[in-house]
């Protein structure tokens, strides 16, 4: 049974939505695959409270997880807003897709392995914090779901991404009450964004393996948010 309800996602959750729902929607050799109709050159409505940037090495003053000063074509790395305020802002690009969409190298090129071909591929994707406090987002719903934890998370081209959701709770009138039962958190990439109504201020980085044909480590972060998504109980 698949339900709309009003989730809050830790930050880890959080963390890797991030990277499945929107990081792979602003690589540019995905926008190249659906053309003129890219997900992520549509998006509409989104909060302003939403800023996501692809950092190459540095964040907040400090080395991110998984730094990268220059990419596997030798090009120079940069930060890369994805959404800015709300609005969408770049793209992640390679020599490829820079020259194909007429845009700037970031640097996002990388291999897992000798003797394969460079793929536009995330670095260091966060969703920056806001201001409410975590404890006020769980007291803000009424009847949802806190998510905490999860494995086996999924995002396709066409912006729909799913995640096994192995540690959870029941929110009712804002307290915290008995664990769920295993689940799938399902969702669209613009029905999510726009479904975000806080954010809070406890980002944290993570680090995780993201397989695009093969596999390399990045960083992802993000603070606890506030959404509607779909859930279905196993």
């Amino acid at each position: 049974m698949i339900n709309m309800i009003t989730c809050v996602l830790s930050s880890k959750v959080s963390a890797i939505i991030t990277h499945e729902a929107i990081g792979h929607m602003a690589e540019a050799d995905f926008v190249l695959a659906c053309a003129e109709q890219s997900l992520f050159r549509t998006l509409s409505q989104i909060s302003e409270k939403i800023t996501v940037i692809d950092y190459a090495h540095t964040a907040f003053s400090e080395a991110c997880p998984v730094p990268i000063h220059v990419d596997d074509e030798g090009t120079t790395a940069q930060d890369v807003c994805l959404i800015k305020e709300g609005q969408c802002d770049s793209l992640m690009t390679n020599i490829y897709t820079a020259k194909a969409l007429s845009l700037p190298l970031t640097g996002n090129a990388r291999i897992a392995s000798d003797g394969e071909q460079p793929q536009v591929r995330m670095r260091n994707t966060a969703m920056l914090p806001g201001d409410d406090d975590p404890a006020d987002i769980i007291a803000s719903v009424k009847d949802g779901y806190y998510l905490v934890d999860g494995t086996d998370a999924y995002g396709d081209i066409n912006g729909d991404f799913f995640y096994k959701v192995t540690e959870g709770y029941r929110i009712r009138n804002g307290q915290i009450y008995e664990p769920i039962c295993e689940c799938v958190l399902c969702g669209q990439t613009t029905n999510f964004l726009q479904s975000i109504s806080m954010v809070g201020n406890d980002f944290k980085w993570y680090v995780d393996e993201c397989y695009k044909w093969d596999t390399v480590q990045v960083g992802q972060g993000a603070p606890t948010i506030k959404a509607c998504l779909e859930i279905m109980v196993m």
